[in-house]
């Protein structure tokens, strides 16, 4: 009698969580992802009140300026490939031509762009 009532509720209990499972939603958002170490041109024309790169940063990504690769003001900035200083040359990037930013760790930014790069670097492309 008591055994009967257990398979009872474990069937209704399995029932239910089926039901449950079911019903989640697994439709995929239209928003991409966002990346800890990139941030999508998608993502950045929708960004409130943003004019440079650094702007971006400190709205999207602040940990890149906080822990970690990037918190020396040394750390490497390369726009399309090409270096152009530390991480005040960032002000200078206005929100309009960027395509893309990608945070590099300090082994990533040495094997692309060399042994100046111990600290890692931010690379930005643009139009």
């Amino acid at each position: 009698m008591i055994f009967g009532k257990i398979n009872k509720i474990r069937i209704l209990l399995t029932i239910l969580v089926t039901i449950i499972i079911s019903c989640s939603s697994t439709v995929p958002s239209n928003k991409p992802m966002k990346q800890r170490n990139k941030i999508l041109q998608e993502e950045i024309v929708e960004l409130k009140g943003v004019n440079s790169a650094i702007d971006i940063i400190n709205v999207a990504r602040p940990n890149w300026l906080r822990s970690g690769v990037g918190t020396s003001s040394n750390i490497s900035v390369y726009q399309n490939g090409m270096y152009i200083g530390g991480l005040s040359e960032l002000n200078y990037i206005s929100v309009q031509t960027i395509i893309d930013m990608k945070l590099l760790s300090p082994s990533e930014a040495t094997t692309i762009y060399g042994t100046n790069n111990m600290l890692g670097a931010i690379e930005i492309r643009t139009r």
